[in-house]
């Protein structure tokens, strides 16, 4: 029993450190990009203008691809943590029924 909770334990002692330095990353890059993706924004509510209609924001944001681009980078975090946990899951698929 032990060299497994020893390998599953490296693993996650691993990914934890990791995925905190990543999202401390992640974080330094949204604060970094936020300017563009706001100017974005405004390039397309310009593009839209006309006297007198009425903007719908979520249209304005859709059209600046803000909603894309935040998926983009949620869906890059995520990948990093699923990718240590399934390293995880091979590992406990590896031994089961095996007598370790």
């Amino acid at each position: 029993m032990a060299p497994r909770t020893h390998n599953i334990t490296d693993v996650m002692s691993v990914a934890s450190v990791f995925t905190a330095n990543a999202n401390s990353n992640y974080a330094q890059l949204w604060g970094m990009t936020k300017e563009h993706w706001v100017r974005q924004a405004e390039l397309e509510a310009y593009s839209e203008w006309q006297s007198g209609k009425e903007y719908d924001g979520n249209a304005v944001l859709l059209g600046a691809r803000a909603y894309e681009n935040n998926a983009t980078m949620t869906a890059n975090a995520v990948a990093q943590i699923d990718s240590f946990l399934g390293e995880v899951s091979d590992k406990i698929a590896s031994w089961d029924g095996k007598d370790t």
